[in-house]
């Protein structure tokens, strides 16, 4: 019998589940149990939050001195343990996801030789705020460009980073697909709701921190009509969370609700009309994709990937960053046409069928990994 092949996934946080943990999830779930053989290292938390979201039969690994913000001392003691880890594990391949885990496991990887692959959910020189940290992360991406395979979530990643020359053009894209359990069932029972056109319900799904801006979101509801009823359901957690209600407060807006972390998704996406996302930078967001996967109609900022999933005047609307009048517009355009949300919903049934449906997801994720691990066969 051929033993199965080891695949370590690495990624940085374990306090939090995100687009990253859910993709790592879905490659994982694609994948026969038969051939590989999967384990999973990331940073070390004292309240782990992402070992009960994956498989039982997963091996999990913690390195003591593996954070997010960068330490020179913890850096290089991770290193040491990764390097360490690579040793004693001696994985066929080495999975690399988020821009933290992607310097520390290149690094091991190409002291030990370890075949790596890293997917770029989004450069992580999006998210600098100083020309100093954009030097220094762009720098740390060029010099390592070369070690491994990179995968891609979205094409305006891809292309970034050729026209960059932070990857080569033989790099593989895989569009991510939906996180949500049985999303086929939920869409047949969404089919047959009946819409509120009185009331429109709109729905976000996003941590509460600086890149999400959910400064404009919540200023858009602040500029609608008083007629106009909607109402918002805010789903996540995060450090800007309290600053938030308490701008909600000051604006009075009675009509939102902030439910936090929240584990089961499916029913909050059916039970919206249309789905809000109003970041500052994205890579291929899995929110947009539940969203799809729902038949929900989408109003996104025009960043990243989001082009790929939102198409104008089709599924939903592509707004600026910072443009909450805007997204007031379009909000109030589902609420006095709901014909055309109805359409719109149809649409994007058809987007998520088309390119995001785990069926495709999984064809791709085969292929590319099969690719990545023929010449170490």
């Amino acid at each position: 019998m051929t033993p199965r092949k080891k695949i370590l996934f690495a990624v940085t946080r374990s306090d939090t589940f995100g687009g990253v943990h859910a993709h790592i999830r879905s490659v994982i779930s694609s994948m026969s149990s038969d051939l590989y053989e999967f384990h999973l290292v990331a940073g070390y938390c004292s309240h782990d939050n992402i070992v009960s979201r994956f498989q039982s039969s997963i091996s999990h690994h913690r390195l003591r001195y593996f954070f997010n913000r960068i330490n020179i001392v913890h850096d290089a003691l991770t290193l040491r343990d990764a390097i360490i880890l690579l040793f004693r594990l001696r994985p066929n391949l080495v999975s690399i996801h988020s821009s933290k885990a992607g310097i520390i496991f290149r690094l091991a990887c190409f002291l030990t030789r370890t075949p790596c692959c890293y997917t770029i959910h989004g450069w992580s020189v999006y998210s600098t705020k100083s020309p100093i940290s954009f030097l220094a992360y762009f720098s740390l991406e060029f010099f390592l460009r070369n070690i491994g395979t990179h995968l891609f979530v979205s094409e305006a990643d891809y292309l970034y980073g050729c026209k960059t020359k932070l990857t080569s053009q033989a790099s593989s894209i895989v569009y991510n697909t939906t996180s949500l359990t049985h999303p086929s069932a939920g869409l047949l029972s969404r089919s047959s709701q009946v819409l509120e056109p009185h009331i429109l319900r709109l729905l976000s799904v996003s941590r509460f921190s600086a890149q999400k801006d959910h400064m404009s979101l919540l200023l858009a509801l602040s500029l609608l009509p008083s007629h106009v009823k909607v109402e918002l359901v805010l789903i996540g957690d995060g450090p800007l969370l309290p600053k938030f209600q308490d701008l909600a407060h000051s604006l009075s807006l009675r009509n939102i609700h902030f439910a936090g972390h929240m584990a089961d998704l499916a029913n909050e996406y059916l039970q919206a009309d249309v789905f809000i996302l109003s970041s500052f930078y994205e890579g291929l967001p899995i929110s947009i994709i539940d969203a799809l996967s729902c038949g929900l109609p989408v109003i996104s900022t025009n960043v990243g990937g989001c082009s790929e999933m939102v198409f104008d005047e089709f599924n939903g609307f592509l707004v600026p960053i910072r443009s909450p009048f805007q997204i007031a517009r379009h909000i109030l355009y589902f609420y006095q046409n709901p014909s055309v949300l109805q359409t719109y919903a149809e649409n994007s049934n058809y987007v998520y069928e088309s390119l995001f449906s785990p069926q495709r997801f999984s064809q791709r994720i085969n292929s590319a990994y099969s690719k990545i691990l023929r010449p170490f066969s």
